[in-house]
C-alpha cells in the first residue's frame, strides 16, 4: 500500500479490533453515547479542523475519529479504505474551490460510485466542492463574510430536525415544480416507524415576524421560517438554481443578496453547509453533527451493512504530536530533586516592588539580567532571577543543530538531532522534578524569549515527511527563505533563556515575597531575607553594603533614567504623519542620544493593507495580522545603566500585567506587554488571553463607552477568529477547552482592548511546554488559517519580525509556565546602532487603511514616549 505521509503518528486513534458489521440488528437501537463507528475527516489546511473533531466528540463521545490531510492520499489508496468507515466530513480551508492544489481530493469523494457512497458533510470549503461537483457556479461576495455572525433562514430537512412534507411548500418556480415531482432517496429513509431518524434535534427558532419574506425556490409565511444564528467564513458562494441533483436548505439575506448556507444532495447520503457550526458562536453545532450521525446510520443499515477492517497502515497517518517527555521519564525522579528540601525557600511580607530589589541587590548593573514583573491587573506576580554558580544562559540559533549553554567561565555545545530545541529544553526541566511545597507559579527555571521566526521554523503548521516505519523527522519552513537567509547573516539569537537556581517572587495582591533556591541548604536564602527584612524595617533609601551578601547593593534612584527624561523632540503625531513622504524624521538637534525615528512607509503600509484585503477576498485568509517596524536610532551603545533606565520609564508610563525587562547574549528586551499567549499550573490547568481589538483611551472614552465602541462586527469578528484558532490549537493536548470570558473590554494606561480568555486542562502525557510548542506563533499575531496566513505574510511584511511577536515568559522546575506575546515591546541587539518597536493590527475586509495605520501608530506610541519623553502626546 503505498502512503504518502507528512505528519505524526500516535498508536492511541488506531483501532483494529471489535469489527461489528452494519447489520440491521446491531444498528436498529443505536445510541449517540456508546456508538463506536469510525469517522473520516479531511483537513484542508484550516486551522479550525480539530474544533469540527472536538464537536463530534461531544456528540458522539466513542466514536473514533481519524484527520487526514487532503493531499495526504492519493484516491487509488484512499477508496478501496472508504469501507472501513461510517462517515466523513469534508472540512473547511483556504483558498479556491476550483483550484486543485486546494482541494486535493474532496471532489473524489463526491465523486465516488454507487456501489461506493459514503455519508459525507462538506464545511465550506467542503460544501462548495459538492457543489460545483455537481453544476453549481461559484461566484465571489462582494462583501466577504469571514468571523460574522449572521441568521440564516433554514426550511425543514432532517439535518434541521424536522422531515421533509411537500405540503408545507408552495410552488414559486420551475425547479421547484420539479423538485415536487421527484422521488427521494432520503425521504424513503425516514419513512419507516422504527426509523434511527424519528429523535433528531431541533435546529432553529421560530421567528415571530409575521410579514411574507420571499426565499429562493420556496415561499413561506415568515412565521413558519426557522432562524439559526450561525458564523460565517468565507469568500465565495455558490449558485445551484437549476441544478436538479441538489436542493437548497438555507440561506442568509444580506447586502450580497440570499447566500445559500447549506444544500444537499436529492439522491445521496450528500450534505454541505457554508457556515462553520464548529465555531463558538455558531448555535446547535451538536445537534447538527447528531442528526447527520442518524442521516449516516440510516443510510448504512439500508446500503452499507458490513464495514470492513482499517489497514495498520492508518497508524502513520494520525496527526497527534508526539510527547517531547519520553514515556519511561513519566515515572521517574533523580538524585537532584531528592536533595530539594523545604528549608530551601522563606516568605516574607513586604511592600516592595521588583524594581526596589532589583537595585537593591544590584541585578540592574549585571550583563545579564531578567525580571518578569506585573505592574496592572489581571497580572499577580513579579520574578526576579538572582546569578549562582549554577547560572547559565541557553541560546539556540535557528538553523544550527546545537545548542549553547554559557555559564560565568566557560561554554559548552549541545548537539541536537533537528532543529529544534524543544525535546532538550523539556528533559532538562524534567530533571528537577519534584513536589515543591511553595505556592508561587516560579521556583526556578527558565526566564527568556523565543523569537517569532523560531515559532514559526518549529510551529505545528511546518511540512513534514515521514515514510512508514521510519521515526526520522524532516523538518521545513513553511516558504521562509529570505527569513533562512538573513537570519544565516545576521546570526541573532532565536531562543535566548536563563536558568536560575535562585529566585525571589513577589505575589503584588498578598505583598507576600518568597526567596528560594534550588540549591541544597543554600545560605543565601536565609541571608538574602534577612537583608529585605532589614530593609523594609529601616526603610533603606542610601547606598548599603552588606557582607553577607555576594553581589553590591546600590541607590534605588539611577542616573541614566535622568539622561533620557531630559529629551526634547518633535510630537509623535507629526513624525508619523510626515512619514508618508519622508520616513525617517531626523532629532539630531533636539536630543541627547535618539538622532532619528523611523516609521513605517504610510504609502507602503496601505498598498500593504490593499494587498492583504486582496488576500482575503480571494479565499486565501481570513484575517492577516499584518505588522511593521519602527527603529529608534541611538548614539549611546546598550550599557545595563542605560537599559536599565528606559525599562523604568516604560514601566512607569505603560504599566502592564506582563511587563518585563531581559538583557541577555547582546540582546536587550523592554516588554510592557497586556497580553498573556500561555499560562498552566502544575495540575495542567491553561490559559489564553488574546486580544483583537483596540482603541485610544482619553479624556472623551471612559470604560462603558468603550465597551459600546468594541461592540463592532469588524473587532468582534477579528476577537472570533483568533478565538476559533486557538480552540483548535488546544484540542489535540487539552481536555475541556471553554471560553468563560469571551470579547470582554479591558483597560490599560493608553488604550482600551477587546479581551478573551480561553482554558483548558493539559491531557497526560502531555505538559505545559507541548501545548507551547504547538500553539506557536500566537495566532493574535498571524490570523488565521494560521498556515497560509503565515506565507502571506513573509510576502507582505518582506522582513523578520525578530523577538518582536515570538513569546516572553518563564518555564518553572514546579511544572508551571506562564508566556506572554511580545508587543508593547523595545528590543535591541547590541552590535546594532538602533531600538526596535513592532506593531500592527488584523486586517480583515472590513479593514480601513487610515484606521488601520492610526491603529498601528496607537501601538508605537504606547512605548515610544519612552524615547521621546512625550507620554500625553495624543495621535489623531
Amino acid at each position: 500500500m503505498h502512503l504518502k505521509i507528512d505528519e505524526e503518528s500516535s498508536v492511541s486513534n488506531i483501532f483494529l479490533s471489535s469489527e461489528v458489521p452494519r447489520t440491521p440488528e446491531n444498528m436498529k437501537n443505536i445510541d449517540a453515547m456508546s456508538w463506536e463507528g469510525r469517522v473520516l475527516v479531511v483537513d484542508s489546511y484550516d486551522s479550525y479542523i480539530f474544533n469540527i473533531c472536538c464537536l463530534i466528540e461531544k456528540a458522539l463521545p466513542k466514536a473514533k475519529i481519524f484527520v487526514i490531510r487532503n493531499n495526504q492520499l492519493d484516491m487509488e489508496t484512499l477508496i478501496p479504505q472508504l469501507s472501513a468507515f461510517d462517515w466523513c466530513v469534508l472540512g473547511p480551508g483556504p483558498g479556491s474551490p476550483i483550484c486543485s492544489a486546494d482541494i486535493g481530493i474532496l471532489p473524489a469523494i463526491w465523486a465516488l460510485p454507487d456501489t461506493q457512497l459514503l455519508p459525507t458533510l462538506g464545511i465550506c470549503l467542503g460544501m462548495q466542492t459538492m457543489c460545483l461537483h455537481f453544476g453549481g457556479r461559484l461566484q465571489r461576495l462582494i462583501h466577504p463574510a469571514h468571523g460574522i455572525i449572521t441568521a440564516i433562514d433554514l426550511i425543514p430537512d432532517p439535518l434541521f430536525g424536522r422531515k421533509h412534507k411537500k405540503k408545507q411548500y408552495k410552488s414559486n418556480s420551475h425547479c421547484l415544480n420539479k423538485d415536487q415531482q421527484q422521488r427521494n432517496v432520503l425521504d424513503d429513509l425516514y419513512s419507516d416507524p422504527d426509523d434511527l431518524c424519528s429523535d433528531l434535534e431541533d435546529i432553529g427558532d421560530i421567528s415571530n415576524n409575521t410579514q411574507e419574506q420571499e426565499i429562493p425556490n420556496n415561499t413561506k409565511s415568515q412565521n413558519e421560517l426557522k432562524k439559526l444564528t450561525v458564523v460565517r467564513y468565507h469568500s465565495f458562494s455558490v449558485n445551484i438554481d437549476g441544478i436538479h441533483e441538489l436542493k437548497a436548505l438555507a440561506w442568509a439575506n444580506d447586502t450580497d443578496g440570499p447566500v445559500l448556507m447549506a444544500a444537499r444532495h436529492r439522491q445521496k447520503p450528500f450534505y454541505g453547509m457554508q457556515y462553520h457550526p464548529e465555531s463558538l458562536f455558531s448555535m446547535q453545532g451538536k445537534s447538527l453533527i447528531l442528526n447527520f450521525w442518524r442521516i449516516a446510520i440510516a443510510f448504512n443499515r439500508k446500503h452499507r451493512p458490513h464495514r470492513t477492517p482499517l489497514s495498520n497502515d492508518w497508524y502513520y497517518l494520525d496527526q497527534k504530536p508526539v510527547p517531547l517527555l519520553a514515556s519511561d521519564k513519566m515515572h521517574n525522579k533523580t538524585k537532584m530533586t531528592e536533595q530539594v528540601e523545604e528549608k530551601h525557600f522563606q516568605v516574607l511580607q513586604l511592600d516592595i516592588s521588583a524594581v526596589e530589589i532589583a537595585e537593591y541587590l544590584q541585578l540592574n548593573k549585571l550583563p545579564y539580567n531578567a525580571i518578569m514583573e506585573s505592574t496592572a491587573k489581571p497580572g499577580k506576580f513579579s520574578i526576579l532571577g538572582v546569578p549562582s554558580d549554577g547560572h547559565y544562559a541557553l541560546t539556540y540559533t535557528y538553523p544550527d543543530r546545537y545548542l549553547v549553554k554559557t555559564y560565568s567561565d566557560r561554554e559548552e555545545k549541545i548537539t541536537l538531532e533537528t532543529i529544534n530545541a524543544w525535546n532538550w529544553i523539556s528533559n532538562e526541566l524534567y530533571k528537577w522534578k519534584a513536589d515543591y511545597k511553595q505556592t508561587v507559579p516560579f521556583c526556578g527555571g527558565f526566564i527568556g524569549y523565543f523569537s517569532y521566526e523560531y515559532c514559526v521554523y518549529t510551529a505545528n503548521i511546518r511540512n513534514k515527511t515521514r515514510k512508514a516505519n521510519d521515526t526520522t523527522e524532516k523538518t521545513e519552513p513553511v516558504n521562509t527563505d529570505y527569513i533562512t537567509c538573513n537570519k544565516i547573516q545576521n546570526k541573532q539569537p532565536d531562543v535566548n533563556l536563563l536558568f536560575y537556581e535562585r529566585s525571589i517572587v513577589i505575589d503584588t495582591v498578598t505583598k507576600k515575597v518568597i526567596v528560594q533556591s534550588l540549591i541544597y541548604n543554600d545560605p543565601w536564602v536565609v541571608e538574602t531575607a534577612a537583608f529585605l527584612k532589614k530593609i523594609a524595617k529601616n526603610n533603606v533609601h542610601n547606598s548599603i553594603h552588606n557582607t553577607t551578601i555576594s553581589t553590591k547593593l546600590s541607590s534605588s534612584k539611577n542616573n541614566s533614567h535622568n539622561e533620557t527624561s531630559n529629551i526634547q523632540t518633535s510630537s509623535i503625531q507629526d513624525l508619523a504623519q510626515n512619514s508618508c513622504s519622508n520616513s525617517i524624521q531626523d532629532l539630531s538637534q533636539n536630543s541627547t542620544h535618539i538622532t532619528q525615528i523611523i516609521f513605517p512607509n504610510k504609502k507602503e503600509y496601505f498598498e500593504k493593507i490593499k494587498a492583504a484585503q486582496d488576500y482575503i477576498s480571494n479565499g486565501e485568509s481570513y484575517e492577516l495580522c499584518l505588522t511593521s517596524t519602527a527603529r529608534i536610532i541611538s548614539s549611546k551603545s546598550c550599557t545595563p545603566a542605560n537599559d536599565w533606565g528606559l525599562y523604568k520609564r516604560l514601566r512607569t508610563l505603560n504599566p502592564a500585567p506582563y511587563a518585563g525587562y531581559l538583557r541577555l547574549n547582546n540582546v536587550t528586551l523592554l516588554s510592557s506587554s497586556p497580553e498573556r499567549f500561555l499560562s498552566w499550573s502544575r495540575d495542567g490547568l491553561c490559559e489564553l488571553r488574546p486580544i483583537k481589538g483596540t482603541i485610544r483611551k482619553d479624556s472623551s472614552i471612559d470604560l462603558e463607552k468603550a465597551k459600546v465602541l468594541l461592540k463592532t462586527p469588524k473587532l468582534y469578528a477579528e476577537n472570533l477568529m483568533i478565538l476559533d484558532l486557538i480552540r483548535n490549537d488546544l484540542y489535540q493536548i487539552a481536555n475541556d477547552i471553554h471560553v468563560p470570558m469571551p470579547m470582554q473590554v479591558e483597560e490599560y494606561q493608553t488604550l482600551y482592548q477587546l479581551v478573551s480568555v480561553v482554558q483548558g486542562t493539559v491531557r497526560p502525557p502531555y505538559t505545559g511546554i507541548d501545548m507551547l510548542a504547538h500553539a506557536l506563533p500566537p495566532g493574535s499575531m498571524t490570523g488565521a488559517p494560521k498556515k497560509r496566513s503565515v506565507e502571506l505574510l513573509n510576502k507582505l511584511e518582506k522582513n523578520k519580525r525578530n523577538i518582536y511577536s515570538g513569546v516572553f515568559g518563564y518555564f518553572s522546575v514546579s511544572g508551571e509556565g506562564d508566556w506572554s506575546v511580545i508587543i508593547r515591546s523595545a528590543f535591541r541587539y547590541h552590535n546594532e546602532n538602533h531600538w526596535s518597536i513592532g506593531a500592527g493590527g488584523a486586517i480583515t475586509t472590513l479593514s480601513n487603511s487610515e484606521d488601520e495605520w492610526d491603529e498601528m501608530i496607537l501601538k508605537l506610541q504606547s512605548v515610544l514616549p519612552i524615547f521621546t519623553n512625550e507620554p500625553e502626546t495624543k495621535i489623531t
